[in-house]
Order: structure tokens, then sequence, then C-alpha cells
């Protein structure tokens, strides 16, 4: 029962890694800066910031002949300009080159999707055991230190676990319920 359910879960696996491939590019697409340079295009940037593409000097007949995006322009020479098409591929590349995720996210057709990156918190992060009581190093995330009036070293002393991993200053190092020495970090 268990080598079936295994099975199952790596060839449902596997149909979804290959649903998540883009499409070969087929013919009729301009994909790349190289083809559009051929084809006497002009290669920019969309106002989405991540697709590019490729506009040509084709007749209205032409672009929408080969599956081309036709916006009539009046003071254009051939009266208006021509996006040629590119493949399903090719946009795929181009989002996964600009570290989108292309699949469908909540609708039939493919689509680029941009995931917010975490912000970095500013400052250290607060242990959850910043204050309590320790006698070593062990008993806290980043370490257990003695905050007090001056003392020797090896004299019997009481902990507090410390705030942050970032160790600037001096800290007075508590082991074993004695003071173990102090170190300081610029």
């Amino acid at each position: 029962m268990k080598l079936r359910m295994i099975f199952l879960l790596v060839v449902g696996l596997i149909a979804m890694a290959v649903a998540a491939q883009p499409v070969r590019p087929g013919s009729g697409t301009v994909d790349t800066r190289e083809e559009c340079t051929a084809l006497q295009g002009s290669w920019s940037v969309a106002g989405n910031g991540w697709q590019a593409g490729c506009e040509v000097p084709w007749s209205r007949e032409d672009c929408l002949q080969l599956g081309g995006a036709w916006t009539q322009v009046a003071k254009a020479a051939t009266g208006g300009r021509c996006l040629a098409r590119l493949s399903e591929f090719a946009l795929a590349q181009q989002c996964l080159d600009r570290g989108g995720q292309w699949g469908p996210q909540g609708s039939p057709t493919q689509s680029c999707t941009f995931v917010p990156r975490p912000s970095r918190t500013v400052g250290p992060v607060r242990a959850p055991d910043t204050g309590k009581r320790c006698d070593s190093q062990k008993d806290c995330m980043n370490g257990c230190i003695y905050q007090g009036p001056p003392v020797a070293a090896g004299a019997d002393v009481i902990g507090h676990c410390r705030a942050s991993a970032i160790a600037r200053g001096c800290h007075s190092m508590v082991e074993s319920g004695r003071l173990a020495g102090s170190v300081c970090l610029k």
C-alpha cells in the first residue's frame, strides 16, 4: 500500500513538472532580438518591465495574417505599428530570466507572476528567551551573560539570556553559574 502511494505521488509530481514547462516555439513567432533585427524590426521592453517584443515594419494585412498585434498610428509609414507574435516559450523564458514564476495562477491561461521578496529586518531580532535566567551558554539562543556590578572571573553570578546574536560591545559570559570572562567586539 505504501509503495502504491509513493508511486502515485511520484507520478503526480512528474505530471505537475511537465505541465509547468513552457511550450517550445512554433512558426510565425519572433522570439529573440536577433530574429527581430533580421526582420528589420525594433526590439524593446514593454511597459510591464519584464516582457520584450519586436515592432516590425509590416503592413496591417501581413501583421494580422502572421498573428501580430496591430495598432493604427496615423503618422506611421505603414499606417500603424505591428508587434510580432512571441511564442509562449519565449514569454516564459523572459519571465523566468527576470525572477518571475510562469504558470497558471488562478486562470486557465499562462501568466508571469512576481512574488514579493521578504523585506529585510532592520536591526537585531529579539530572541524569545531574552532576559530569562540562565546558568550556561547552552541555556539560551544567543548566549548567557552577566549584567551587574564588576566581579572577578570565576565568581558565582546569575546570568540572563542575551536578546541578540549581534555581540557588539563588551559582554561578561556565564558558564556553569560562574563568570567565565568578558568578550568585547567592535
